[in-house]
């Protein structure tokens, strides 16, 4: 469980995984040189281990793994919580392959059918969202570690490098809650996440050349960070490049909607002027 300035989250987050109807586990938090202090009771299924250097989630994630003791790892983010049955259902799954699955929800809402990925499942990862990491677990033997270059989308590039290698089985269960709110998220803001897409495209080239429906959704999420943050031109030429990859009615719907925003724009500050 990484962590950086949320300990009233990591609290419940850490309850969770000591409610588990597994007991034989070790829960790692990994402080990811946060100013404020860790407030967990260290115990003897609960160790803190500090970084000396923020690097984001996939670089606490690496040290959690390097620090652990176990046959299998499971992730945990510090404002998720774990249902009881969660390392249960992860048990159940690596019965049948050496990468498990099992689904999630945000708290406030019900359930809702998700993927089923079954065997190899790397053609099909990144077409859509890939699993959150609460809800995957790893044997230690075949765990890849996470591409430290990336403070977001870190787990993306984990999980076309996994399935290139390793076979995927889902336990469809609810698993892992997720927490919406409006507390920090350092690292997490869309300039940054649009960098990190762009790079994540160039390190996997090769994956997003033979696989058009990946290359076109990862365009289609950078269009929309794009026109979070303002930047219309930049959100039509993603906009354009996910309509040349996928041909979807949706892509040319954002399309015509950006360059309709850009103009407004135009008009707008040409009025100003």
């Amino acid at each position: 469980t990484p962590t950086y300035g949320r300990p009233a989250f990591l609290t419940e987050a850490v309850a969770s995984v000591l409610a588990q109807t597994v007991q034989n586990i070790e829960c790692i938090v990994v402080d990811d040189a946060g100013a404020v202090p860790v407030n967990v009771d260290e115990c003897e299924r609960v160790r803190i281990v500090h970084r000396n250097v923020n690097g984001g989630a996939g670089a606490a994630r690496n040290t959690g793994m390097e620090a652990a003791r176990g046959q299998f790892f499971a992730f945990l983010d510090d404002d998720d919580v774990y249902t009881p049955d969660r390392l249960e259902l992860a048990l159940r799954g690596l019965e049948r392959a050496p990468v498990s699955v099992c689904w999630s929800r945000y708290s406030d809402e019900t359930e809702k059918p998700q993927r089923i990925l079954d065997g190899n499942a790397h053609d099909l990862i990144a077409q859509t969202t890939t699993p959150h990491m609460g809800v995957t677990a790893v044997q230690r033997e075949t765990a890849l570690n996470f591409d430290e270059r990336f403070r977001t989308v870190e787990d993306v590039g984990w999980w076309i490098r996994t399935t290139k290698v390793q076979l995927v089985s889902t336990v469809p269960q609810i698993g892992c809650l997720i927490r919406r709110h409006s507390g920090p998220r350092p690292g997490y803001a869309f300039e940054r996440r649009i960098a990190d897409s762009h790079l994540l495209m160039e390190v996997h080239r090769d994956y997003f050349i033979a696989n058009p429906k990946a290359r076109a959704f990862r365009w289609r999420r950078i269009g929309l960070m794009s026109q979070k943050v303002g930047d219309q031109q930049a959100a039509g030429r993603a906009f354009l490049r996910a309509l040349r990859a996928g041909r979807r009615p949706r892509d040319l719907k954002h399309l015509l909607r950006s360059i309709g925003a850009k103009e407004r724009m135009e008009r707008n500050a040409a009025a100003a002027d």
